[in-house]
């Protein structure tokens, strides 16, 4: 009886650390290292902020359209958006450029 007790008192004790150490554990089960999901997150920031550039680009283009043709209010508009997207960008880049180092994935 007693090896019975202690059997289910260690069993039991076992059955609540599972949940702990599957939270506890960040990793890929193929081997992979558990930072790995960083550089990926570097990378997609970096193609975000490339579009975003494409996008300012193109808020430019029209702004360029809407001067020429003396439409204020769209070239007031269009400069709000621009100043918008460029205030993002600069947020964005300042997140990507100190968020990592102190990791040392930079």
């Amino acid at each position: 009886m007693k090896l019975f007790a202690k059997t289910l008192i260690a069993g039991a004790l076992m059955m609540l650390t599972v949940p702990a150490a599957a939270m506890a554990y960040e990793g890929c089960c193929c081997g992979h290292r558990p930072d790995a999901y960083s550089y990926r997150d570097i990378g997609r920031d970096r193609r975000n902020l490339r579009y975003e550039e494409r996008d300012v680009a193109r808020d430019r283009y029209r702004l360029n359209q809407d001067l020429a043709y003396g439409n204020w209010r769209a070239a007031r508009a269009q400069r709000a958006d621009i100043n918008h997207d460029l205030n993002n960008m600069q947020r964005d880049r300042f997140d990507l450029n100190h968020d990592y180092q102190h990791f040392g994935y930079y």
